[in-house]
């Protein structure tokens, strides 16, 4: 069934994308522009042709990046926060894989006091038989266990909801930092070889070159300034949203641990009593 929906949403995509065309070679003003009959009429390169080109450009682009990694940014805020955006991207990481893991762990345990429950009841039932005494023994332990895997089930739900959440959320927020600083980066490259490309032009293609350049130069100011706007909003918001998901992670805990603790000296109260 959803084969067939996916199937169907690509026909109609499909579909979509050649009306639009079609509007767009029939249109007055864009049915005259050169790069659109240059798309419609060129041909696609074989497949051969094709894979030998996306190798080539992944290629140089890995080789571009591994550059950019290795320079050293003329501004010291920059430089400074993407080492530390860099630095915090793979901390988080390891902290999000480690946090799942204890709630993996976590739930395990509830689902393991669960069945201790279970099988106690079952146990004493069975026992009702031969001493009702033991019978209400096993039905009051097995109530207890089935109290505290309650217990583990609520405080895992609260902390997926709380830190769990909050570093899946900005474990994705570094990545988007540390891509944004890296196309600031190539901006910066740019820049630099349009400038250079700027001195060494010829008198006939001083103006295009000089047009070149201002408009790079234009480009990195503009993520420049929108850099430092988002990356302030960005450390803010962390602070904050951390220090909530702290505050009601602890809250969570003690709250969870005091009811698990009254619950568990209420069952050996009775227990104590039944023995009695």
């Amino acid at each position: 069934m959803e084969g067939s929906v996916s199937f169907w949403q690509g026909v109609y995509c499909l579909c979509v994308l050649v009306r639009f065309l079609n509007l767009l070679a029939k249109h007055a003003r864009y049915r005259c522009s050169e790069p659109l009959k240059q798309f419609l009429d060129n041909k696609p390169l074989p497949p051969r042709a094709l894979a030998k080109l996306s190798v080539f450009r992944r290629a140089t682009n890995i080789v571009k990046d591994k550059g950019l990694q290795s320079k050293k940014d003329p501004d010291d805020y920059f430089h400074g926060q993407r080492a530390f955006i860099s630095e915090s991207h793979q901390g988080m990481k390891d902290v999000n894989v480690v946090f799942h893991q204890q709630l993996v762990a976590q739930r395990q345990f509830a689902m393991s006091l669960g069945a201790l429950a279970s099988n106690i009841t079952k146990a004493g039932s069975v026992a009702c038989c031969s001493n009702d005494n033991h019978s209400k023994l096993m039905a009051r332990f097995g109530q207890a266990m089935d109290q505290c895997q309650q217990a583990e089930t609520t405080l895992a739900a609260t902390s997926e909801n709380t830190f769990a959440f909050n570093f899946c959320v900005f474990e994705r927020y570094l990545e988007s930092g540390k891509d944004m600083l890296h196309r600031r980066l190539r901006l910066l490259a740019e820049s630099e070889a349009a400038a250079a490309a700027a001195v060494k032009a010829k008198p006939a293609a001083k103006p295009k070159a000089e047009e070149a350049r201002e408009t790079a130069v234009q480009k990195f100011e503009e993520i420049s300034k929108l850099g430092r706007t988002e990356l302030s909003l960005f450390h803010q918001l962390r602070v904050h949203s951390l220090q909530s998901a702290l505050v009601a992670y602890c809250q969570a805990q003690i709250s969870t641990g005091r009811d698990t603790y009254a619950m568990l000296a209420r069952s050996l109260s009775e227990l104590r009593q039944i023995e009695e």
